[in-house]
């Protein structure tokens, strides 16, 4: 087949891979990330981006392209999607060529196989993970450039009398400036969009030790590849640091041991090659498995990921390093994902889908292998390996095709892994928190039944997620406003002390029941509740105007008065965007005067009747 003909074929496979990807929207993080970044909307975003801590991930290169496609789409999402799917489509192409550079059997089937395969579907339909498609992009980039310097550097040496273009440089640098230079700087881009792209020069390395280089040829290798590492590896630790201090990946979740860490490691590294071989039982959030001592599954595990490293290590002492090399290229690219280094997702799961966007080609490349030499023993006729191909291209089109419209929205992807995770605690947990949004605007808009309805399945919801341990304290939060909305407010006060149990110090678990005090008419504790909201980190200002409301409504009309002006003087008077609440209360604190004036008295003709509790 043509080299055309086989970029056409990869490019046509993947568009209708995701061919429904116009229809996917803003999900789960796409808020930080896109829509409610700052950042994107301010003309000196693109200065922002390298300032550490301006952003919700130091990935520098990722959001300065992303401050550009904000200039473009805005929060239209059909324009960033399409972009993701253009980013993808182009890494597959380039992976090809690489993959042709290294002399990697199956390069075209491995490139059309990864295009359309499943598990990259959560990373090319979810905008947040564009740093996986911009970066795995230039990291194809970085690879194809230096293997382009490197065979020139062969056949130059070849020219003049080297030993042979497959038996490399026995001296002298092993690249040329130029090449290693744009090589570096491609790399230096993919680290800047994700730094997990700090395998590549293990993969390079694996990719010229299959190419026919050793060690004992020359250390220009060596020496050109370190830089390499020199850079990459602190840029990828300083990412470690900023998701512990600046994302949040610390605290009990995180607190494992070594023998559970090594359990879970080991346990990660046999979950992507099954999921990548059998790709129908995918899920956004998968079950966390257990983090106190390993289990007989984890031992098993750990003798398992043993032996395949001892039989790959045999092998390529015999001779053939092809396993060795992929199970190597596998492990580095997966590394930064297995647990060894605290990430925020592992506080759902130790395993996901776009963790593997990388490491899911040298998994291909051994999968295409082991199919070739054993198609080659059972059958000379060409025609059945190109069947097998064919059957495995329509079934990884038709289910990404699908896969892709759980991206809809964020109530469609937390159904769809509701379905798949039904116990886990987080997913069910986010549907409640939109099912809970939906009833309050059917309740403000008049339709009680809906807003019953809607708020009795978020309650059906989040009484399945409080069965897990490690439930967050959302998870009681949500379900106190559930109970809340269906009237049962001692239930509700029960839900949300739960919630202040797990998360003491939050100030929106606090200012619930506060609320909940407050519409069950005990002003005066209500009043007490909505101070200690307010003096909380994380406090606004709106619950030091609650407090007033409830104060005033205790029969304490003066003390309110008190506090709402010394309220009123921090805000900057009539100026303030919270004015007319000011009004509002001025008028509550006059009509609860009047009501507190002896019998007979007239009332103040500024009363106001009592504003209702939010």
């Amino acid at each position: 087949m043509a080299p055309r003909t086989q970029a056409a074929l990869i490019l046509a496979c993947c568009a209708l891979a995701y061919a429904t990807v116009p229809w996917a929207g803003w999900v789960w993080d796409d808020d930080s990330y896109v829509t409610a970044n700052a950042m994107l909307r301010d003309p000196g975003g693109p200065w922002r981006a390298w300032m550490p801590g301006e952003t919700p991930q130091y990935y520098p290169v990722l959001f300065t392209l992303f401050w550009f496609e904000f200039r473009l789409f805005g929060t239209d999402p059909l324009g960033w999607h399409l972009v993701n799917w253009a980013a993808h489509a182009a890494a597959s192409l380039a992976l090809w060529r690489v993959l042709l550079r290294m002399r990697v059997p199956g390069a075209w089937p491995v490139a059309l196989l990864w295009a359309v395969h499943p598990m990259c579907c959560e990373s090319v339909a979810w905008v947040t993970e564009g740093k996986n498609t911009f970066s795995m992009l230039a990291m194809c980039a970085s690879a194809l450039v230096w293997f382009r310097g490197r065979d020139r550097a062969l056949e130059w040496r070849a020219a003049h009398g080297a030993s042979g273009a497959s038996a490399g440089p026995r001296s002298g640098s092993a690249i040329g400036v130029g090449a290693w230079a744009a090589s570096m700087a491609l790399f230096l881009v993919a680290m800047g969009c994700k730094t997990t792209a700090v395998a590549l020069p293990v993969m390079i390395l694996a990719g010229e030790w299959w190419r026919g280089w050793r060690p004992r040829e020359g250390r220009g290798m060596i020496v050109a590849l370190v830089p390499f590492l020199v850079l990459g590896v602190p840029m990828g630790l300083f990412t470690a640091w900023v998701e512990a201090t600046h994302v949040g990946a610390f605290g009990p979740e995180f607190s494992h041991g070594t023998l559970p860490r090594l359990a879970i490691a080991c346990m990660s590294l046999l979950f992507y090659p099954a999921m990548a071989l059998w790709p129908v039982e995918l899920s956004f959030i998968y079950p966390r498995w257990p983090t106190a001592a390993p289990d007989a599954q984890g031992w098993l595990a750990v003798a398992a990921v043993a032996a395949v490293a001892a039989w790959a290590s045999a092998r390529a002492w015999r001779g053939a390093p092809g396993m060795l090399l992929c199970v190597l290229c596998y492990g580095a690219a997966i590394f930064p994902a297995l647990g060894f280094i605290n990430v925020w997702p592992h506080r759902y799961s130790f395993v996901a889908d776009h963790f593997a966007y990388v490491a899911l080609v040298p998994l291909l490349a051994l999968a295409v292998a082991a199919a070739g030499a054993g198609i080659a023993r059972l059958s000379r006729d060409a025609r059945f390996g190109r069947t097998l191909l064919a059957a495995a291209v329509t079934g990884f089109v038709a289910l990404t095709a699908v896969r892709t419209l759980d991206y809809r929205d964020e109530e469609s992807l937390w159904r769809a892994t509701v379905a798949t995770n039904p116990a886990g605690w987080m997913p069910r947990d986010n549907l409640a928190g939109l099912l809970l949004a939906r009833a309050r605007d059917a309740a403000q808009a008049g339709d009680a039944e809906a807003a019953a309805a809607l708020a009795t399945e978020a309650l059906e919801h989040d009484a399945v997620a409080a069965q897990d341990p490690s439930a967050d304290f959302t998870v009681y939060s949500n379900m106190s406003e559930a109970l809340r909305m269906l009237g049962r407010i001692d239930e509700s006060l029960a839900a949300i002390d739960m919630a202040i149990a797990r998360a003491p110090g939050h100030a929106n678990a606090a200012w619930q029941r506060a609320r909940l005090l407050e519409v069950s008419g005990r002003f005066d504790l209500a009043a007490r509740a909505y101070g200690d909201a307010a003096s909380l980190p994380g406090a606004t200002v709106d619950m030091a105007l609650d407090r007033v409301r409830a104060l005033a409504r205790s029969g304490r009309p003066e003390d309110a008065s008190r506090e709402l002006d010394a309220l009123e003087a921090r805000m900057g008077g009539a100026a303030h965007p919270l004015a007319p609440a000011l009004r509002d209360l001025r008028a509550l604190i006059a009509s609860e005067r009047a009501r507190a004036r002896p019998a007979g008295q007239q009332p103040s003709p500024t009363s106001q009747p009592s504003a209702p509790v939010p």
